[in-house]
């Protein structure tokens, strides 16, 4: 009896173990159609930068995220196009310690913006980070925009957004789990890998 309790107790350690070691499918999806994404970081500091993602023409929107970085997690802002979005509690999607500790707790933002894109709208993106109070150490960094777009032309695209949810200490271990087969039979060209500040 005894031996089946530590076995049940191990099998638990070992399953619990690993889901701690895990990061988060934030987003995932299979589609017809493509991804376009980019980003930019101005060195922890207010300034401008332009993206030109591309889109392929006859597309329609199906998802849209602008992603960024805060160090205070409360009502900074960035412009895209003319149009502020404000980063506060309300969109915080992950709370990581940092070894710096100017840096830490640091919070990834995420704004959905499927709505607001419009497809006729050129695919230039023009950011403006403003001066903020207490910066570098408290404001918004490193912008993100991601768009997924549906075309019936394109061949089927399979994506998945990964979130961290662990401390950022410098010696972190990554597993990642419930994302979309991939199928190596067909092209795979497209990962992108972004880190904190």
């Amino acid at each position: 009896m005894k031996t089946y309790k530590i076995f049940i107790l191990t099998v638990l350690f070992f399953i619990f173990g690993k889901l701690l070691f895990s990061q988060t499918v934030f987003y995932s999806d299979v589609f017809y159609g493509g991804v376009t994404a980019g980003g930019f970081s101005t060195g922890m500091g207010s300034g401008n930068g332009v993206l030109n993602l591309f889109i392929e023409p006859g597309s329609s929107i199906r998802k849209a995220f602008v992603f960024a970085y805060s160090t205070n997690g409360q009502n900074q802002t960035l412009d895209i196009n003319g149009t502020t979005y404000i980063f506060d509690s309300t969109n915080i999607i992950s709370t990581s310690l940092h070894k710096n500790v100017f840096f830490s707790p640091i919070y990834l933002h995420c704004i959905d913006i499927t709505t607001i894109l419009n497809i006729s709208q050129s695919s230039i993106f023009s950011i403006n980070i403003p001066l903020q109070a207490g910066m570098p150490y408290k404001g918004v960094f490193a912008p993100f925009i991601y768009i997924a777009y549906v075309n019936p032309v394109l061949a089927k695209t399979s994506v998945n957004i990964i979130i961290n949810k662990q401390k950022l200490l410098g010696s972190e271990y990554y597993t990642i789990a419930n994302v979309n087969p991939i199928n190596t039979g067909f092209p795979s060209g497209f990962s992108l890998y972004t880190d904190r500040s």
